[in-house]
């Protein structure tokens, strides 16, 4: 279960995705501002990470941001809660290395 701000985060992300048609965008630190203060917006977009729904690669005030297929992978609604719970306890958004973001792309 997403929370409201997971939920923001996931519709401002996916708008900015579809008008690049589909492809990675990068995010300025302060564009992620529309959605909340950054205590809002760096646990909801580690929470979309973790729950595969976004393949995010953090660089110097900006992130790089995809659609990803590796929700898929969570079969049940109890470990999609305890992924999320996870996620949001962590905060801050993962750090992925440039041709681990690559090979997801391909």
């Amino acid at each position: 279960m997403l929370r409201s701000s997971a939920r923001r985060l996931l519709l401002y992300l996916d708008t900015e995705l579809t008008r690049n048609q589909d492809q990675p965008v990068t995010i300025a630190n302060d564009l992620l501002g529309i959605v909340g203060s950054r205590r809002v917006w760096q646990p909801a977009i580690h929470e979309l990470h973790e729950l595969g729904l976004l393949d995010v690669e953090r660089t110097f005030k900006r992130h790089r941001v995809g659609r990803s297929e590796r929700w898929r992978l969570i079969t049940s609604l109890a470990k999609a809660e305890m992924v999320s719970a996870a996620a949001r306890a962590v905060g801050g958004a993962p750090i992925m290395c440039a041709a681990h973001f690559q090979a997801r792309a391909s």
